[in-house]
Order: structure tokens, then C-alpha cells, then sequence
């Protein structure tokens, strides 16, 4: 999507937390990852998600228009007017963000659910910006992080979030140090060269030979 769509709560200060955290949780997490001792990619994953929740609230205390809650169904941040919560979506570079979504979360679900009320109580259809946003990353024990997204989810299946309204790419570990990195295109196949196919015309008596052969093989 444009990052010219980047709601203005998200400044380039509150970017680059969100990114330092989510690196910092991987780092982290990678050095406790260890499957032949139990600390296996369920445990990786959880690690990654309570310190990335930990490294998030640290990091917005001195920002008064920020708060960390943390009722009901966990934790998330209010930034002025938006609500963000943050949510593995992918494991591999190969997933895309219009295809992958936060799986199992109930709260994510309702903030999809939020969303579009927002859109059928416009003056017009998709007057209303979405207020509830998703820290949504790709990332395995392995890798590491791939991926960040800023992503709003827009319809539910009552349990999981099946679609996104528009999402942002704000991180690639490929581009490091690119702010709106550019997000791979969804399932497209890399161009091969194909090198040049000769053909050639077969005159009719080579023709009448062939069709003889086959006729002699079905007897």
C-alpha cells in the first residue's frame, strides 16, 4: 500500500520503535531457542510476543500521547485516537501480508469487526478511516524477522481475521534501513529465460511414414 496512507499517530519516531522492539524480541528470543531442550518454535513464538509487549511499553513511557493497557484480552497500545496490538502472521519470506493473518486471536478478530462499523457509518462508503491497527510480523527461529507491517484488519469469520483494509510496509530485513520498504508482489513466479526453441516442418512423406507406423501399431 502508499505509505502516504500512514496515519500521521505513527510518526517516524513511533516507526522506529515499533521496529526496535520487534528486533530486539527476535534477538532475544533466538538465544533461549533450542528444540533438542524444549524451547521449541511454539515457545519461540510466545517469547516473541510477551517481549515485544514488554519492549513496546518500556520504550512509550515518555510519550504522553501513548498508553500501554493490558485487560481482558492482552495487551495493546493506545497511540492519541488508534489502538495497536502486535501479531505473528508469517513464518517466510514466501508468505505475503494480503494473504496471511493473525491466527486464533479473538481480539484481533474484534478489532476487524470495529473497523468495518467505522466503514458502514461513513457519510459515504469508506469515509472513516480505520482506528484499529495491527503490528503484523513475519518471522521464524531460523531467520529471524522477516517482516513488519502496520496492517488494519477489515472482516472476521467470528474467529480469525480474513482480510486486511490496507496495510504498510515498514520494515524488510532485506532493506534494513528503508523506511517504507517496498512489499514483494503476492505469488508471482521469478521470470526464467527461456532459450530459443528450433522448429522444424515435416515434409509429407515423413508425414505418410508416421501415420504408417501408427496404424501398424494398433493391428
Amino acid at each position: 500500500m502508499d505509505p502516504d496512507t500512514c496515519p500521521p499517530a505513527f510518526t517516524r519516531w513511533r516507526r522506529d520503535v515499533f521496529r526496535d522492539s520487534l528486533v530486539g524480541a527476535y534477538a532475544d528470543a533466538a538465544e533461549v531457542y533450542d528444540p533438542e531442550r524444549g524451547f521449541n518454535d511454539l515457545l519461540h513464538g510466545l517469547i516473541v510476543y510477551h517481549l515485544a509487549g514488554h519492549r513496546l511499553r518500556r520504550a512509550f513511557e515518555e510519550d504522553a500521547e501513548v498508553q500501554f493497557e493490558s485487560r481482558g484480552r492482552g495487551p495493546e497500545l493506545r497511540i492519541e485516537h488508534l489502538r495497536v496490538r502486535w501479531n505473528k502472521v508469517g513464518r517466510s519470506s514466501d508468505d505475503h501480508i494480503a494473504t496471511s493473518f493473525p491466527r486464533g486471536s479473538l481480539a484481533a478478530a474484534a478489532m476487524a469487526e470495529g473497523n468495518h462499523q467505522l466503514l458502514l457509518w461513513g457519510d459515504e462508503p469508506g469515509d472513516a478511516n480505520p482506528v484499529n491497527w495491527v503490528l503484523a510480523h513475519f518471522g521464524n527461529p531460523r531467520d529471524g524477522l522477516i517482516r513488519i507491517y502496520l496492517a488494519a484488519p477489515i472482516s472476521t469469520d467470528g474467529r480469525d481475521v480474513t482480510a486486511w483494509s490496507q496495510w504498510i510496509s515498514i520494515y524488510d530485513a532485506a532493506q534494513p534501513l528503508v523506511d517504507f520498504p517496498d512489499a514483494p508482489a503476492p505469488g508471482l513466479p521469478e521470470a526464467v529465460e527461456v532459450g530459443p526453441i528450433e522448429i522444424s516442418l515435416l515434409d509429407d512423406a515423413a508425414m505418410g511414414a508416421i501415420s504408417t507406423t501408427g496404424e501398424s501399431g494398433r493391428e
